[in-house]
């Protein structure tokens, strides 16, 4: 509540809260996602009542509670991540453009420099293709729980699997359309 305090004090809007996803290749010293009560019934009902009740006039706390769930439900977490390289890049202030942002400054993931290339060869050219093959069989429990990638990773997976019950959770009201990711 402090943080909400002080935000609003500077003249912030809102205020995100997602959660902490520390990254496997961390070391022994990162936190470990069963160490940080996420899966504690409690914990998203403190959330939904700091979003509903700690506002005034236009601040606003936006929590995002399908990535808490996601984390704590390893039951339909992937094995293959099915978005690098096609939906997603990055570019560093360098120019740098990875295809997952989890893995920057790994060579790896480093498509090119768009100030040596433009994007659509970057895009079209062979260090792209050569990530493509590369991640056919990269583990995605190397990965990061709830990357930025997640969603999309689950909704492919539940389309993989042709399973309707899969697929109904990516269902609400708020969505028109179910490949809205």
């Amino acid at each position: 509540l402090n943080l909400v305090h002080e935000l609003k004090k500077v003249g912030a809007d809102y205020l995100v809260v997602k959660p902490y996803s520390p990254h496997p290749l961390g070391g022994d010293e990162a936190l470990k996602i069963e160490d940080l009560g996420y899966d504690n019934p409690g914990f998203l009902v403190s959330l939904e009542w700091v979003e509903h009740h700690v506002f005034s006039g236009n601040f606003k706390v936006i929590v995002r509670y399908n990535a808490f769930r996601n984390i704590v439900n390893e039951k339909e977490h992937y094995d293959r991540c099915h978005s690098v390289p096609f939906f997603w890049s990055y570019i560093t202030a360098q120019g740098d453009v990875y295809s997952c942002s989890v893995y920057l400054g790994d060579e790896r993931f480093k498509l090119g420099n768009i100030n040596e290339q433009t994007f659509k060869e970057i895009w079209e050219g062979e260090k792209r293709r050569q990530n493509w093959e590369m991640m056919k069989d990269f583990d995605a429990s190397m990965c990061r729980k709830g990357c930025r990638m997640d969603s999309c990773n689950r909704f492919l997976l539940a389309l993989k699997k042709e399973d309707s019950s899969s697929l109904e959770r990516f269902s609400d009201d708020k969505v028109k359309h179910i490949n809205f990711i």
